[in-house]
């Protein structure tokens, strides 16, 4: 089976539960609306505030009230947030303003609130205007109040959502992962509906706006489905099809795109999956198309196309160039005009086992994430790492660990932030020095990538406890803090069901 339709979640053997974390009761969780205004709401304490059912996530059509998404270029305007995967439309992972954690005292962090969802989460947690919005396996979008944790509104989409949400202008743009799956268009404020789509196969990758357009990559390519995968635009303000560009034209011949779309100029760039016929050329390609999706050109680079080597990361646009890497095991950097590679760094000479992550950087330091993915059959003993790279492809610094990646590393002040299986790392961006640690409770992992503003570190991990950070007033605080504190788990809904895994040294198959 390909990687495509397989997101991998390792487990860690660990049976050392002493340093669990973070006291949190677990609370009935009830589906209400809010909003900043003084509408329902539901505090973490589980003091229930004049709840109120949401409406169901019935089918509707575009609505003529529905607000329009402002022009933007790409571009990424909001403060204090962190609206999409890896921040901003360029895949840069990168947070502009200072977030009030340093070298100084990253080594505090405490726990500031936390809920767990009990609900499978692989998505990684946005942030925009004081909302925290998590998307998790059972369907369901959560908003919560950044400051204190209070549930502001819940909404259920009807699918297990696989992929991370974007926030832009108020409007929030989630799908479902089985196909047919279905795209929609949310009230950032109350959850409410403004237009939902239906896509034939999964959505897979996040989404980018730019310019009122909304551009979404359909994947499900693979055998035996082989659905033609491609990118959509619509219309930001009413959902309207403006146009389908496809990898292959030939009916129900793969050529996924499920990387996240990102945004250079008046143009948009991702990659492209296999496909299920062979000398398919935008196959398993770097592909960048104008604002209307007329394809500007194409970077081929695993053939022949049925080879597995698809782009599952997003492409970081930085300093007038392109940074990615491939399931071939590749990271390399392609000229934006041409598309013609510039250099190439290997990083493991296991073909379709390289990385489905997306590099990040600060503008110096780009910081890779890599290493043998795992796939179903277990075939493959994973092991991974995060490297700092200067732009010229020389690498500075790596992290090393056992299990693969297939998210990016926030960087904001000068520290990265890892999520590495059941820990969250920060270390120093530029030389890789470990700083700070967090290991979860209940032998957890976290697979979505963390988000980081001057409200705190926000984490989910995949049992959906949310988890926010912030520094405390001393070492001593934090470890006082520490001392006592643990998580509460509730019985975990699994929409995937178990889960096999392999243990660290490759021997044994875990259940998860």
């Amino acid at each position: 089976m390909r990687n495509e339709n397989t997101w991998p979640m390792p487990k860690k053997l660990r049976f050392d539960f002493n340093a669990r974390m973070l006291l949190v009761l677990v609370l009935p969780l009830a589906e209400v609306t809010g909003c900043s205004s003084g509408g329902s709401s539901m505090a973490p304490n589980g003091g229930t505030l004049a709840a109120q059912q949401l409406a169901s996530a019935a089918p509707t059509t575009p609505s003529a009230t529905a607000p329009p998404a402002a022009p933007n270029a790409g571009t990424i305007d909001c403060t204090s947030c962190w609206p999409t995967y890896a921040h901003d439309y360029q895949r840069t992972g990168y947070q502009p303003q200072s977030t009030g954690i340093n070298s100084g005292n990253v080594a505090t962090l405490t726990e500031k609130w936390a809920w767990p969802l009990n609900e499978q989460v692989v998505t990684s947690p946005v942030i925009d205007d004081g909302l925290l919005f998590v998307a998790t396996g059972a369907g369901n979008v959560y908003a919560f109040n950044v400051s204190d944790g209070t549930i502001m509104w819940k909404r259920n989409l009807g699918g297990p959502i696989l992929e991370t949400p974007t926030i832009d202008h108020g409007s929030l743009y989630v799908g479902t992962h089985q196909p047919p799956s279905t795209f929609y268009s949310l009230d950032a404020t109350t959850g409410g509906i403004q237009w939902q789509t239906t896509i034939p196969g999964d959505f897979r990758g996040p989404a980018a706006v730019s310019n009122g357009i909304v551009y979404v990559g359909e994947a499900g390519g693979d055998p035996p489905e082989c659905d033609s995968g491609g990118v959509h635009g619509y219309q930001a303000a009413t959902g309207a099809p403006l146009f389908f560009w496809q990898t292959d034209p030939k009916a129900n011949d793969g050529g996924a795109v499920w990387s996240p779309i990102s945004v250079d100029g008046g143009s948009i760039v991702f990659g492209t999956g296999n496909t299920c016929s062979d000398n398919v050329v935008n196959a398993n390609s770097l592909i960048r198309l104008t604002s209307a999706g007329a394809q500007e050109w194409e970077t081929p680079i695993g053939q022949p196309s049925v080879k597995d080597d698809d782009w599952g990361g997003g492409i970081l646009v930085s300093n007038g160039r392109y940074f990615a890497v491939n399931k071939d095991g590749s990271f390399l950097s392609t000229n934006p005009t041409s598309g013609a590679i510039l250099w190439n760094r290997p990083f493991t000479t296991v073909n379709g086992q390289g990385s489905i992550g997306t590099p990040t950087t600060d503008g110096s330091i780009i910081i890779v994430p890599s290493g043998d993915i795992m796939d179903a059959n277990l075939v493959a003993t994973p092991t991974a790492s995060f490297s700092g790279f200067a732009p010229n492809g020389d690498k500075q610094w790596s992290f090393q660990f056992d299990f693969p990646q297939r998210n990016y590393a926030p960087i904001a002040d000068r520290i990265a932030y890892l999520a590495e299986d059941d820990d969250i790392v920060a270390v120093d961006a530029h030389s890789g020095v470990k700083l700070w640690s967090y290991e979860s409770s209940g032998n957890v992992e976290f697979i979505g990538a963390p988000a980081i503003t001057p409200d705190g570190l926000f984490t989910v991990d995949t049992d959906g406890a949310v988890i926010v950070f912030a520094p405390a007033a001393s070492l001593a605080a934090a470890q006082a803090a520490k001392s006592h504190e643990a998580i509460t788990r509730g019985p975990l809904f699994e929409p995937y069901g178990s889960i096999i895994r392999k243990a660290p040294n490759g021997s044994n198959k875990v259940v998860y």
